[in-house]
């Protein structure tokens, strides 16, 4: 039956087949399509589980009590019930990946492989994608996170404190390939990396001008930790 499929395959693809005109636009019919996204912060809490927790601005913990890491459930759960209620993406960014290793980090990992296996949507990971030093000394980049990310079942991987350098970096000199956007892109494709920030809103005078780096150049409007959330 393999077989046979392929040979209906070659023979429809090399038929002679006459292109078939599309017609003018229907214009007006155009809409713009909803989208839900689910965003799931994820860490350790003190008895280093991994639960989805919800902060205050960057405060996860409760106001009373224990001040205990808030839980709102286990992260591969929540993952799977966005997915059947209809979700059309889910992000789990990991809130504290700055910390520590990233790319070594198997109980995420674990995460990431599980809910692939249950959640049949693009399923993005936010958090940690940067270069740094492991514990044993040898060097880990931004693109070394990124695989382990992919491997693991990832659609797309984002970058947030990182991408504070890339904007530097492309200020200063423009593209040059060198930063981990440009790097996990020129890999992947570009549909695999996407950028989350903290905004912070800037006031200016009526007339006011935005700071600038110096020679002219605006600065980025970003901050200085940008993790996603």
């Amino acid at each position: 039956p393999g077989l046979d499929l392929l040979r209906r395959f070659v023979a429809l693809a090399s038929a002679a087949v006459a292109p078939q005109p599309l017609g003018a636009p229907d214009a007006g019919t155009t809409t713009l399509a909803r989208r839900v996204i689910a965003a799931l912060d994820v860490r350790t809490n003190d008895a280093g589980d991994l639960v989805v927790t919800k902060g205050d601005g960057y405060d996860v913990r409760e106001s009373a009590g224990e001040k205990a890491v808030r839980n709102l459930g286990k992260p591969v759960d929540l993952c799977a019930r966005y997915y059947d209620e209809g979700a059309d993406e889910i992000c789990v960014l990991n809130i504290c990946a700055f910390k520590g290793e990233a790319a070594g980090d198997l109980p995420l990992l674990g995460v990431l492989r599980r809910a692939s296996e249950r959640c049949f949507v693009p399923l993005t990971i936010g958090g940690g994608v940067r270069d740094y030093v492991a514990a044993d000394g040898s060097r880990v980049s931004a693109l070394d996170v990124a695989d382990a990310y992919f491997r693991a079942g990832a659609d797309k991987v984002g970058v947030g404190s990182d991408a504070v350098a890339a904007a530097l970096a492309y200020y200063a000199s423009g593209p040059t390939g060198a930063t981990s956007i440009e790097r996990i892109a020129a890999q992947y494709g570009r549909q695999a990396v996407v950028v989350s920030l903290d905004p912070r809103r800037v006031w200016l005078a009526a007339d006011g001008a935005p700071p600038e780096l110096g020679g002219g150049t605006p600065l980025p409007k970003v901050a200085v930790h940008a993790t996603a959330r």
